[in-house]
């Protein structure tokens, strides 16, 4: 999901409607609109390393991929603003970094407690998880896994 400081509500709602407008190749977006998604003039993305879901790689190189990095950099392209990926080590200080203002959208699931502070857009990405265990596993359902 997409969390962005409370006080830039709209800003959500702009975010996700230029990640939607697949169709529309204009990069052309409102000055108003692009003030308020970014207003330091260069779109900052709150990243962390090593998921396919944020970052993977060092984000001033070619190899760099990843969910939220490549959609940060779209949204930024469509604006017609600067990208400015910043990269933190955990996913925690990509929240404190959202709540104090110091990144402008940032790509996470959404808690209840995030949702205390953050404004989220609906789903953009909707991950399943589980597990592989060895055919031979004694494990044979999801209840199982995390018995003493």
């Amino acid at each position: 999901m997409t969390a962005i400081p409370r006080h830039a509500l709209h800003v959500a709602l702009l975010s996700l409607a230029l990640v939607a407008a697949c169709a529309n190749t204009s990069t052309s977006v409102p000055s108003a609109a692009t003030q308020a998604l970014a207003p330091t003039g260069k779109l900052r993305v709150g990243l962390y390393p090593g998921t396919p879901t944020s970052i993977i790689g060092e984000p001033a190189s070619a190899d760099a991929k990843g969910v939220g990095f490549d959609l940060g950099r779209e949204l930024a392209r469509r604006a017609g603003i600067p990208y400015e990926p910043v990269v933190f080590p955990n996913n925690a200080e990509v929240f404190a970094a959202a709540k104090a203002g110091s990144v402008d959208v940032v790509f996470t699931n959404a808690t209840p407690a995030r949702m205390k502070d953050l404004d989220f857009s609906p789903t953009v990405l909707q991950v399943e998880q589980g597990y592989l265990v060895p055919q031979s596993s004694a494990i044979r359902d999801l209840e199982e896994i995390d018995r003493s």
